[in-house]
């Protein structure tokens, strides 16, 4: 019983580390949306909508027919 109790423990511990990492989001933008063999990764984000703003300014600048993911 001891030893489900502290390997429940240890999950808990490490799902909670892992949501609170404080870069979560890397953002990739793919300079032709017809060719996503090429990616440019271009950071780390600590926020969804962070990463997101920087991926559409980066295509907004520099590329006009690119596409972007986070993740």
């Amino acid at each position: 019983m001891r030893v489900l109790a502290l390997c429940t423990m240890l999950m808990f511990v490490a799902l909670w580390w892992q949501m609170t990492a404080q870069y979560r989001w890397i953002g990739i933008v793919y300079p032709d949306k017809t060719n996503l063999s090429q990616s440019i990764q271009i950071g780390k984000f600590a926020s969804l909508e962070r990463c997101r703003a920087a991926s559409i300014a980066t295509i907004r600048k520099a590329y006009p027919n690119g596409d972007y993911e986070c993740g």
